[in-house]
């Protein structure tokens, strides 16, 4: 065996000790009994590509495939070896095609892996105190362990290690066609994405004494402080038309760029949450009485389906330029 199909002997090992980590990381977060099926359902199927895996099985399995041996099996079997030579009588070529396979396995392992200790990561650090109705889906979670395994970058794998998290704490979050939307993205325009949800805003859909319930699945950008979109008003934030149009393009973004929203002056006197942050511009008292469910046209960009769920799991801080921005605007277009 080449050197290069040794080393990938090696990284295997590497790889396969993870696996007991991730088992005793399960075992150490309190979860309700149905979210733990959830979550070992998804991890036998990123790590082993089997369902319904137990922790301890887990654990028996970390350590079986620990052994050389069987990590040399895995990687380049003599049964394997023995079935390219009914097809080829070049050795050498049959040793190459074994550890081109045999690399490309072990990099799709590694990528999966990754991604289950970090969804490990993100349950424990927040663990669901809420218990589902219903595991995951399989076809769903089959779906989901394919693009996991190529991607390599490690702000796309967090993406994806928090999109199955959030699938996990509650099936039927992120659709099947999120999914793929998010496996298209380039580190670079997911970065772009960012700072775009660093702009977007989400007000009350309803109020409860003293409680503000904040839409989630309506968020906006606001763009009627600065004028038309597509007319590069947005270009001093870095959105410029081509910008938008990229997310466009990655279904993220409406194509509209002439849509708006009637909003009252109420929804600008209650807090709102840019950015991922809750904001107060004003107070009740402040806005005129008589204007306060007055309702305006107001232009906004609106996410697609499956940007408003790729926006759940983005890390957003709310952009300061913006936020001045409209501030300034309320205060002038209210008179406060």
């Amino acid at each position: 065996m080449s050197d290069e199909s040794s080393q990938g002997v090696e990284v295997i090992s590497a790889i396969t000790h993870t696996l007991g980590d991730i088992a005793g990381g399960i075992s150490s977060i309190p979860l309700p009994p149905m979210v733990k099926k959830s979550v070992l359902k998804a991890l036998g199927t990123l790590i082993t590509s089997a369902v319904d895996v137990p922790a301890a099985w887990l654990e028996s399995k970390s350590q079986a495939i620990r052994d050389e041996t069987t990590g040399r099996s895995l990687f380049a079997s003599e049964a394997a070896k023995a079935a390219a030579r009914k097809f080829a009588s070049d050795e050498q070529l049959i040793e190459r095609a074994v550890d081109h396979f045999g690399a490309r396995i072990i990099k799709e392992q590694r990528n999966r892996e990754v991604i289950a200790q970090a969804v490990v990561k993100e349950l424990g650090s927040a663990p669901p105190t809420e218990d589902t109705n219903q595991e995951i889906d399989e076809d769903w979670l089959d779906m989901f362990s394919r693009i996991a395994e190529k991607r390599s970058n490690q702000d796309m794998q967090r993406y994806l290690a928090k999109l199955l998290a959030g699938e996990i704490r509650k099936p039927g979050s992120f659709a099947p066609s999120t999914v793929e939307v998010l496996s298209k993205l380039t580190p670079d325009l997911a970065r772009i994405f960012q700072n775009f949800c660093n702009i977007s805003i989400v007000v009350a859909s309803a109020v409860d004494g003293f409680t503000v319930y904040l839409a989630d699945e309506y968020p906006f950008v606001l763009v009627e402080p600065y004028g038309e979109p597509g007319q590069n008003a947005l270009a001093d934030l870095g959105f410029t038309y081509n910008v938008i149009t990229q997310l466009q393009d990655a279904g993220l973004v409406q194509y509209d760029l002439s849509a708006w929203r009637e909003l009252p002056a109420l929804s600008f006197a209650l807090p709102i949450e840019i950015g991922g942050t809750i904001l107060s511009f004003a107070t009740l008292e402040q806005f005129p009485q008589e204007s306060i469910q007055n309702r305006r046209r107001l232009k906004v960009i609106n996410f697609t389906t499956a940007g408003v769920q790729v926006r759940r799991i983005v890390d957003k801080t709310p952009n300061e330029q913006y936020v001045r921005k409209v501030k300034e605007w309320v205060i002038l277009s209210y008179e406060l």
